[in-house]
């Protein structure tokens, strides 16, 4: 069945009858429509941030109009545009859109006010997602030196300023700087909403992820199971987060050596999330990932060659050909072309993913250091 064009839904309809409305009220009371006209948008962006995105253009310029360019509420239509943008891909856009509100927020409230610390951490979070680490790194820290002032360390909004600066900390290959930050979260959480919290949960799992990373795969894997447990009870087996435990544990086991242990779990998160996010989505692509790699330790690098492929096309797809996970995955696939003897196939690969390495972990990263070691002695070879 074809969706219905945006000019003959009913949402489209009813917010031109709002605008209708707006412009016969004399110039002096237009401004008290703007409230019922704010609760529409928000309702709208909960629910479908991509559908929201052409009413949210058609608002800016009403609040400009009415309010000022350089008023709050002009910068938060603007930021909620930000959001719709970034949720569809135009992340471009998105970025502009979350400075320009930032500006106003920090002309308008103070540079101090809770709302410039939620503008900041929108700004790290799409840089972020962008492969932009240290970018997002320095938007995080303002945004929790903010809310520490602002409203306190054990308060839920420091603990996601304390979670984001320590994610992006251990991308970037900083563990010991990223530890203290992320079990402050973790401790937040905990005693705000209790150890069964979904939130609680997510700082188990991001902890687990450092202590993986650190080499400590004990304590990980009791940090995922511990998060797979409260996610599976409170939010169900389809769930995006449960999904992300039983890869995370997988992706685990298969660095642990255990590679019999880490295939049902990363089988079963990539039938779930086959069905449930189909075959294109980056989450889909991580478990595919995994599997590639634990193929290969296997010694079916053959095997492995369409779970890398198929990730691969996936991250171009929806990140773009320089985004990090494009070139993990590039380096995966390079790899494991390698362990089949195809060197020439797989310098290509490795060469595309060198420069992606060195921006986004740095040219001191050690991951960086091995693929330029790998790529000089093919090339040595060829």
């Amino acid at each position: 069945m074809n969706a219905t064009p945006l000019s003959q839904s009913r949402e489209w309809r009813a917010w031109l009858h709002l605008e209708a409305q707006i412009e016969a009220l004399p110039p002096s009371r237009r401004h008290t429509l703007l409230p019922q006209a704010e609760a529409f948008l928000d309702s709208l962006l909960a629910d479908d941030p991509a559908k929201a995105r052409p009413f949210l253009e058609r608002a800016l310029s009403i609040w400009q109009n009415l309010r000022g360019s350089h008023h709050p509420e002009t910068a938060q239509i603007l930021n909620n545009l930000g959001f719709a943008c970034k949720q569809t891909g135009d992340l471009a856009l998105a970025y502009d859109c979350y400075e320009r509100a930032l500006s106003i927020w920090e002309q308008s409230l103070g540079p101090e006010h809770p709302d410039v610390a939620a503008a900041l951490n929108n700004l790290g979070a799409l840089l972020k997602e962008m492969g932009n680490f240290r970018g997002a790194g320095l938007y995080y820290r303002q945004a929790l030196a903010i809310w520490q002032k602002a409203v306190g360390p054990t308060h839920p909004q420091t603990a996601v300023a304390l979670g984001n600066l320590g994610i992006v900390l251990k991308e970037m290959g900083r563990l010991a700087e990223a530890r203290p930050y992320l079990e402050q979260a973790l401790a937040v959480w905990t005693a705000v909403y209790g150890p069964e919290h979904p939130e609680a949960a997510a700082g188990l799992n991001n902890l687990g992820q450092l202590l993986a990373d650190l080499g400590d795969f004990a304590e990980a894997q009791t940090n995922f199971e511990r998060a797979l447990d409260v996610w599976q009870k409170k939010l169900g087996d389809d769930h995006p987060d449960t999904l992300y435990a039983l890869n995370n544990l997988g992706a685990l086991l298969c660095r642990a050596g255990d590679w019999e242990g880490a295939r049902p779990y990363l089988e079963q998160a990539l039938a779930i999330r086959q069905r449930v996010l189909g075959d294109h989505h980056p989450a889909t692509a991580r478990t595919l990932n995994n599997l590639g790699h634990l193929h290969c330790a296997l010694g079916d690098c053959a095997g492995a060659r369409p779970f890398y492929e198929q990730a691969l096309r996936t991250y171009e797809n929806a990140y773009g050909p320089e985004h990090p996970a494009t070139g993990q995955a590039l380096c995966r696939l390079g790899m494991a072309l390698r362990q089949m003897g195809d060197d020439a196939g797989a310098l290509p690969f490795l060469a595309r993913a060198l420069p992606i390495y060195k921006w986004s972990l740095g040219p001191d990263h050690p991951d960086t250091q091995n693929l330029r070691q790998i790529l000089a002695v093919i090339q040595a070879e060829s």
